[in-house]
């Protein structure tokens, strides 16, 4: 594990549940892959028009290497505002390759999904 994880898991168990993160760190080739549920913030459930989840898959070579992105479990985002915050979430990783980036990219998706939170 490099030198900068164990600080980041400890900053993203600060920052976050254990209902909306979960992460692994026995996940096969990857140092570990970690899950966050994505919902907009300060709203009710039934304001919520988009939700999903947002997995980041961490390589051996991170920071140097960004992580692989996905989002899962999509609701209420078509195939084109899916595309629209994954290329938003990409762009944001290669901006912070050498740097922790982790706690930075769940912030971005928390707040794409706040601002883009409107039915199709």
């Amino acid at each position: 594990m490099g030198e900068f994880l164990p600080l980041e898991l400890e900053a993203l168990h600060a920052t976050y549940t254990e209902s909306d993160l979960t992460i692994d760190e026995s996940a096969g080739d990857a140092q570990l892959v970690m899950v966050l549920r994505l919902s907009p913030r300060g709203v009710d459930a039934h304001d919520a028009f988009i939700a999903g989840a947002l997995r980041l898959r961490v390589g051996a070579l991170y920071p140097d290497e960004a992580p692989e992105i996905e989002l899962l479990d999509t609701k209420g985002m078509g195939d084109q505002r899916c595309a629209q915050l994954r290329a938003h979430l990409c762009d944001q990783a290669a901006s912070l390759v050498g740097e922790m980036a982790l706690g930075a990219l769940c912030e971005h998706a928390l707040d794409w999904v706040t601002e883009h939170n409107q039915p199709e």
